[in-house]
Parts: structure tokens; sequence; C-alpha cells
């Protein structure tokens, strides 16, 4: 968490208790008061935390496969869709009025030093502003059932980084979480990376917003693709169990523990 300090773009802060604001706070320069907005939040009130009981349902049932956390653990699935409602609020709120908002995981900087020069994050190459970006970490095959990519938890993107304009990515959210309640009445989840593939497979669309791909190029994790490139800027968002942030120029949605 402490990398929080190097980043100079504006975010804004989604906590569930005191006690984890209280922790953010400490972060040395994590909070300058023209950068930062913290906001608590309530599970209760959460679209994505309202699926909680029937992802449980879905995750004992008999045989379905076990995949810890994404299909084991219905709270870890609730979090993975909590950051599209995250990032619909603050894009819609839009209270440092960006161009472009993005969902970022905090862990893709695990392997930068907390001590160092600040920086900012920018537009990848050749993005596309009618369309949302991600990292392709596998090739999509189109025949794969929709069932299968849920029960064997299969991925074609990355959903740990995630950037549009604003605009879209009001669109793409609502998609997003229509689909994901289609889903789980269907009685098929995993995580958001799942939703994703599955959102683009078959003969029933999902989706108007087209997704825009960025592969890795060798030097990097091909998980680490897009946020490679250095997509975005930073919004922290809410805390929960698993934790997430979200964040803010373009802005950014992160899971982290506490270390």
């Amino acid at each position: 968490m402490r990398i929080c300090s190097r980043i100079r773009d504006p975010r804004v802060a989604f906590f569930e208790n005191d006690q984890d604001i209280a922790y953010f706070k400490k972060i040395p320069e994590s909070l300058p008061e023209n950068l930062t907005r913290i906001e608590k939040v309530s599970r209760d009130e959460l679209w994505a935390f309202a699926l909680r009981d029937i992802i449980a349902a879905i995750f004992t049932q008999p045989r379905y496969p076990k995949y810890y956390p994404d299909t084991v653990v219905p709270e870890y699935s609730c979090v993975m869709h909590a950051k599209y409602e995250l990032v619909q609020q603050v894009a819609m709120e839009n209270a440092f009025r960006n161009r472009y908002i993005a969902s970022l995981d905090i862990g893709l900087f695990r392997d930068m030093s907390d001590n160092g020069s600040a920086f900012t994050m920018h537009l990848p190459s050749y993005f596309d502003d009618a369309k949302v970006a991600y990292t392709e970490v596998t090739a999509r095959l189109s025949s794969l059932a929709k069932k299968c990519i849920f029960k064997h938890c299969i991925n074609w993107l990355c959903g740990c980084f995630f950037l549009a304009l604003r605009s879209v990515m009001h669109r793409w959210v609502n998609e997003y979480m229509h689909a994901t309640d289609t889903f789980v009445q269907r009685i098929y989840m995993c995580s958001d990376q799942q939703v994703l593939y599955a959102m683009a497979n078959g003969k029933a669309k999902y989706s108007v917003v087209a997704i825009q791909t960025y592969k890795g190029d060798g030097k990097h994790d091909k998980w680490f693709a897009l946020c490679a490139a250095r997509a975005t800027n930073m919004i922290l968002c809410a805390r929960n169990k698993y934790d997430i942030v979200t964040d803010g120029k373009h802005q950014s949605v992160w899971h982290c523990r506490r270390e």
C-alpha cells in the first residue's frame, strides 16, 4: 500500500470502516488534499454484495469445481464485481473532472520499491476512445461454452486493470453488471475475469462496447501488459476483507491485503 505515496494522481478512496481509514492516513504523503477524496461505504448497500448468497449457493453445489478463492470464497467474487460498481460511482460523480477512468489492482506494483521518485500514469499507445482496454493473458477461444468458462475458471483477460473514456466506462459497467446478474441466475459464477470471457462468447452477446486488448512484450509478466504501458492514473477505492481500491484522473480499482 505504501506505493500509494509515490503516485501523483487524483484518488478517491472508499473504505468500510474507520480503522482502515486511519490505516490509510498513516501512509506518508498519501493524502494530498488536492488529490485525495475519502468515502466510507457499506457492503450492505452494494449491488455486488447483494449477490453474495446466490453466489455462495452456486459454489456449494455438489461437484462444482474448487479454484481458491475464485469458486470457494463468495466474498472474493463479490469484491471483484464491486470494483465495477465503485468505478461507476466515481465515473458518475467525476469529482476531479477527468476524461478517463480505470480500475487498477495495487498488486501490479508489488515489485516496486516503496521508496523512489514520484510518478504519474499515462494512456497506453494507440488507445481507442471508443473501447475499453484490458490485458489479454491467453488467446480467446470463441467456441468455448460459458458454462465451461465459469466452472473451470478459464481466463482470457486480466481483470486487474481496465481503462476507458469516462462515458464509455459508464456504458461498459452497465453492460457488465447486467451480464453478471444474468449469469448468476443461470447458476454460473467465478470471478470478474470469467464474466468478461463469457460476455464475449456464444450467440448471445452482452456488450455493445468493444474491448481493446493489449498483449505483453516479453519484458514484463503477461498479466501486467497494460499497466506496463503506463495506462492510467489512480483513485483508491474500497477496502474490504480482500481490500479494493479505485483511482482518480483516469480511475482504478485495487485489491490489496494489509501487510
